[in-house]
């Protein structure tokens, strides 16, 4: 339940930069990162990623051990969550009533949020068993960045109206590759469009995370900070939830497949168990902290590229007593093309500029570029220069070092 407004994404292609380091600090966003601790925001991105995959693993584990239901299953994660995300709310800034907060002129869609949420937590309960943890994040993923460039194409919300680039569009053909790639040794008994409709169903999973950015950047305009906005959207996910589980507890509909196999029940659970609520509180937290020290574009490809690692590790180990997918090559070339696509995709193309060009833009002017310069001043009728002279070599410096700037 991600609760910042997406960024996006980086300076406008067409603000001219003046060095590659210009570029790297566009990376953060389009502003220049705050002053903060940038090597603990980067490790809380790389949790905040291994954490969102271990959720995943947690509420499956969940759901085969003691609650069949997956209604259920989600229903304690957002209730734990709820909880964990509260307690964050209170410590950040506990006077909520006395800074302008508005909730009741918050318009109807800012409440959906949590209900958006549900989806993404609901599939991964369904489905990271069967495609196993990275195929569902690839596809989760690939998801995530389509929805977003649609979003920014439409101005969905919040968001300014942007173009999509060809250079984004590469980026998500490197990810559907990747996606394709990594399909192999799964757990999807049936034909052939079973696994089909699982990645379809994951890849609209991922679709939801920037409308609920946008929807929970809306929430946080009247409620003032992310956290709070957070709190709105786990209970609204957590009640949506307990209602979906009424409703398919008292019609056949809860007679889930795997409920033969399932558990011992409840009381064959363990604590650990119940965590998964806490794990996306924490990802949250994570986010809203971390974006303003680093910027969004870092922060989301630390965020990604440590989920499909995590994924990955999980697949091998055989996490949660799961089937073991020892890493092949395919997936492993499937996992790395994906980073590098999502890279690709936030932090957008390199300035065509060189470093040595650079270098040589910021440091002191040879001859040859003075003499360039003479002459092109001769050429204007300006000034007429003679050899030897060092005033006029001293004002071609000056030239120079204000064009290099």
């Amino acid at each position: 339940s991600y609760a910042w407004a997406p960024r996006d994404d980086v300076i406008e292609r067409s603000e001219p930069r003046s060095s590659a380091r210009s570029w790297c600090l566009s990376m953060g966003g389009c502003s220049a990162p705050s002053a903060g601790l940038p090597l603990v925001s980067m490790m809380l991105a790389s949790l905040a990623g291994c954490l969102l995959v271990t959720q995943n693993g947690i509420n499956t584990t969940l759901r085969y051990t003691a609650f069949p239901n997956p209604f259920m299953t989600t229903a304690l994660s957002f209730s734990v969550g709820v909880a964990s995300v509260l307690s964050a709310a209170a410590v950040h800034k506990p006077n909520c009533f006395s800074d302008g907060t508005s909730l009741r002129q918050a318009p109807w869609y800012s409440f959906l949020g949590g209900p958006l949420g549900t989806c993404y937590v609901v599939a991964a309960v369904l489905l990271s068993l069967p495609l196993g943890f990275a195929t569902f994040q690839l596809a989760a993923t690939l998801g995530q960045l389509t929805s977003s460039l649609v979003c920014d194409t439409i101005g969905f919300l919040i968001l300014p109206k942007r173009k999509p680039t060809a250079w984004r569009l590469f980026a998500l053909a490197i990810m559907c590759c990747a996606t394709i790639i990594s399909i192999e040794g799964l757990s999807v008994e049936g034909e052939w469009w079973a696994v089909v409709l699982y990645l379809i169903l994951s890849f609209g999973a991922g679709s939801i995370f920037p409308m609920q950015a946008c929807v929970n950047g809306v929430m946080t305009q009247h409620v003032k900070t992310p956290l709070r906005a957070s709190c709105v959207s786990f209970i609204g996910g957590a009640s949506v939830m307990w209602i979906a589980t009424a409703i398919t507890s008292a019609t056949p509909l809860a007679d889930w497949p795997d409920e033969e196999s399932a558990g011992p029940g409840p009381a064959g659970s363990e604590f650990w168990m119940y965590l998964g609520g806490t794990c996306g509180a924490f990802v949250v937290s994570a986010h809203v902290f971390g974006v303003p020290a680093i910027g969004a574009a870092r922060f989301t490809v630390l965020f990604i590229s440590s989920q499909l690692c995590t994924s990955l590790i999980f697949d091998g180990v055989g996490a949660f007593g799961y089937k073991a997918m020892p890493p092949s090559p395919r997936r492993l070339v499937g996992v790395i093309l994906a980073i590098c696509a999502s890279a690709a995709y936030q932090l957008g193309p390199p300035p065509m500029r060189t470093w040595t060009s650079t270098l040589l833009r910021s440091g002191w002017p040879t001859r040859s570029t003075l003499d360039e310069i003479k002459d092109a001043r001769m050429s204007r009728g300006t000034r007429k220069f003679q050899g030897g002279d060092e005033d006029a070599d001293r004002n071609c410096k000056v030239d120079l070092a204000a064009t290099a700037a």
